[in-house]
């Protein structure tokens, strides 16, 4: 069966001569890569993670998606960064058709830019219909159903970061295809290279199926009596924020995490075991 959600995403246009240099200098990913659209991330100069959006693909301009609740603060963080380069920056509100699912996908407009997810294609396929377009299918699922799709697959939802404290190798952001190693300096640059070169990365956003629905954000994780991590959201669709040597020394002493005394299951999902 093939799911459909629409939502309204901000777009965000940088224009002018310098678009391109300046985001090269700016974010974790290379504008200049040929694929229609990959996942970056703006990083504070101590590497934790500000923003996270998807730079799609134009040929006249460097374009932004990115959640409205979260637009506004990358936008003001580019204006501070520009200086004097010669960029034009203009917003506006894009409609966004997400489809998943393996069979029978809705026709959508044939005029529309059309992606897969840049972090993990089984999370679904993004389309961009031209504005006031016509024939726009009705949607049979919530933006809410994708998320959860989203985080049944390993993959937290924006809400489930926090925006200035957390390193994007613990939202998984290097593994989904949100850092290029090789592109040269950008801001926090230094900070992530050594993560990866000194194989520090320890802490990775991970599943934590059915684990209490209502456990406050950021409830501390024991096994054995020592913290191994934190439950970033609980329910059915959990994750937990986890330092993987603390859960392997944990399940080689036979050690069940719980959190508040509740027992809980933690697990890597199967595209992060390679």
């Amino acid at each position: 069966m093939t799911h459909l959600a629409t939502t309204t995403m901000r777009e965000i246009q940088i224009h002018g001569p310098d678009a391109t240099n300046f985001l090269q200098n700016t974010i974790t990913q290379n504008p200049q890569t040929p694929k229609p659209a990959t996942y970056a991330g703006l990083l504070t100069p101590q590497g934790k993670i500000l923003s996270a959006f998807f730079l799609i693909k134009s040929q006249t301009h460097c374009k932004i998606l990115i959640p409205q609740t979260l637009a506004q603060n990358l936008a003001n963080k580019l204006n501070l960064y520009k200086l004097r380069a010669n960029i034009r920056m203009i917003e506006k509100n894009t409609k966004l058709l997400i489809t998943w699912g393996n069979a029978n996908p809705p026709k959508i407009n044939p005029k529309s830019q059309t992606f897969p997810d840049p972090r993990l294609p089984k999370l679904g396929t993004f389309s961009m219909p031209p504005e006031n377009a016509p024939n726009i299918p009705a949607p049979s699922n919530s933006v809410e159903d994708w998320q959860n799709h989203c985080r049944a697959q390993g993959v937290p939802d924006w809400s489930d970061i926090e925006w200035g404290a957390d390193f994007p190798t613990e939202i998984n952001m290097d593994l989904l295809n949100g850092i290029d190693y090789e592109k040269g300096c950008f801001i926090g640059q230094e900070v992530v290279s050594r993560i990866k070169r000194r194989g520090l990365a320890r802490a990775r956003m991970i599943l934590a199926p059915n684990a209490p629905e209502n456990a406050p954000r950021d409830t501390p994780i024991e096994a054995g009596g020592r913290q191994i991590g934190v439950l970033r959201r609980g329910g059915k669709h959990g994750l937990a924020l986890t330092r993987l040597d603390r859960l392997k020394e944990a399940e080689a002493k036979s050690l069940t995490p719980t959190v508040k005394d509740e027992p809980i299951r933690l697990q890597t999902p199967p595209w992060m075991r390679g």
